[in-house]
């Protein structure tokens, strides 16, 4: 299994989550099922625009000070 960790600040639910999308994503990629694959795809990028967004919060948050 492949656990997909890019950022440590993400929350163990999130990187779970991910992961669990992922090895969704390459089973449905072996099995030739598109449209499955594709909506994994698109699951695992909101996942990881999410974090990016909270990433950039935070980043602000703590210039602001």
């Amino acid at each position: 299994r492949a656990y997909l960790i890019f950022n440590q600040n993400m929350d163990n639910t999130s990187s779970e989550r991910l992961a669990e999308i992922a090895d969704r994503f390459n089973t449905h990629c072996d099995a030739g099922n598109t449209q499955e694959a594709q909506a994994s795809f698109d699951n695992m990028q909101g996942i990881i625009q999410q974090q990016i967004f909270e990433a950039q919060n935070s980043v602000q948050e703590t210039s602001k000070g």
